[in-house]
């Protein structure tokens, strides 16, 4: 304790007469005093700390700002087109090929042809994927699949995992499948191959009603059963439009899904009918902050849910990577006003007003 306090407790109980209070009274003044000093350095403390985090803040700040202006402004230099490549791409998704066996109901493959003929996407293209991504040591996630069905030709998809494996050793490849190719046999050569992980769907008849039970029970119950595999545990069990299960296979994450898509399917850019939508989306949208999308064609969209095979698509084609590096895609004009665009919470127009997809999430990059 201070000296100088020390000294006003004992002139303020020296004239006391019994030792004994005295000490007392000394001894309560004395705790006073120091949980004074405690709570006066706690504040201290506290003040040191909010103001510490404040300056973080502000510096984060400062981060995304900058981050926002670089993604929403073309970028010429080299240099800096591929520090904000890797700085921000998280997910690049590829179709190998055109081909689809199924035209459901809920896909823009029901009017349009995917399955007449199947154009496969140039190995030099894909190669050059590949190589810029290399050039940048990226280390995240590449799944292998569009509108086409990634499993329906073998030889080519195997040969496009082990040339992303090889060469990316870091990145987690993904593929999702509508399952009909699926074997066990076939699921063991994804994973010698380097696959992460597979997420199956089944997809219903637009007439069948969505009966949760019946299709966890029966109806996914056969290709779970045809592959050998069990269930592991079910996600989002209260979710009447939705089932989410993980399977037990050692080695790779083995997911199978299956949605209600007259409540929980998309639009796809205004042209499938008959599925859930919004009417004047204003909310924002981060998809093109950190996603590509590779079609078959080597063109690339901003989006998920467009295709550059669809005529009122054909305007949001961000590029071909014939033309361009991955470096300029991420950054070029085109890329650039879409998320200027996107980024506000506005009234969207087509082919972005009916889609409600959330990518909130996706902030966390940006942050």
């Amino acid at each position: 304790m201070d000296k100088n306090i020390e000294k006003i407790i004992n002139d303020i109980v020296w004239w006391i007469p019994f030792k004994s209070k005295r000490n007392h009274l000394k001894n309560e003044l004395i705790k006073l005093f120091n949980d004074y000093d405690n709570k006066i350095c706690n504040i201290k403390n506290e003040k040191d700390a909010i103001e510490k985090i404040i300056i973080q803040r502000e510096d984060e700040l400062y981060k995304v700002i900058d981050k926002v202006i670089d993604l929403t402004n073309e970028i010429n230099d080299l240099s800096k087109q591929k520090k904000i490549l890797k700085d921000n791409l998280r997910r690049i998704e590829i179709e190998t090929h055109s081909y689809c066996n199924r035209q459901c109901w809920f896909c823009p493959n029901s009017v349009i042809d995917r399955h007449s003929q199947n154009i496969e996407l140039d190995e030099d293209l894909y190669l050059k994927i590949i190589d810029n991504l290399k050039e940048i040591d990226y280390s995240y996630e590449i799944n292998f699949h569009r509108f086409n069905e990634p499993l329906a030709n073998k030889e080519l998809i195997l040969k496009r995992i082990k040339q992303a494996r090889t060469n990316l050793p870091k990145i987690r490849i993904g593929i999702l499948t509508n399952s009909d190719y699926l074997t066990k046999e076939y699921l063991d050569e994804l994973k010698i191959a380097g696959v992460n992980f597979v997420l199956m769907s089944y997809y219903f008849n637009k007439e069948e009603v969505f009966n949760k039970d019946e299709i966890v029970n029966v109806k996914m119950k056969k290709l779970i059963d045809k592959l050998g595999l069990s269930i592991s545990h079910i996600l989002d069990i209260n979710d009447e439009n939705r089932v989410d299960m993980m399977l037990n296979y050692d080695g790779m994450s083995v997911m199978y899904k299956a949605s209600d898509f007259t409540k929980m399917g998309n639009t796809r850019g205004g042209v499938v009918k008959g599925v859930h939508a919004v009417e004047d989306r204003v909310f924002r949208c981060f998809f093109p902050f950190s996603d590509m999308y590779v079609d078959y064609n080597g063109n690339f969209m901003p989006c998920c849910n467009l295709r550059s095979d669809v005529e009122s698509h054909k305007n949001f084609i961000i590029g071909n990577i014939k033309d361009s590096t991955l470096f300029e895609l991420f950054t070029n004009k085109k890329n650039s006003d879409i998320r200027k665009y996107l980024v506000h919470n506005s009234i969207k127009h087509s082919p972005c007003n009916e889609c409600y997809y959330e990518s909130e999430d996706k902030l966390k990059n940006i942050l």
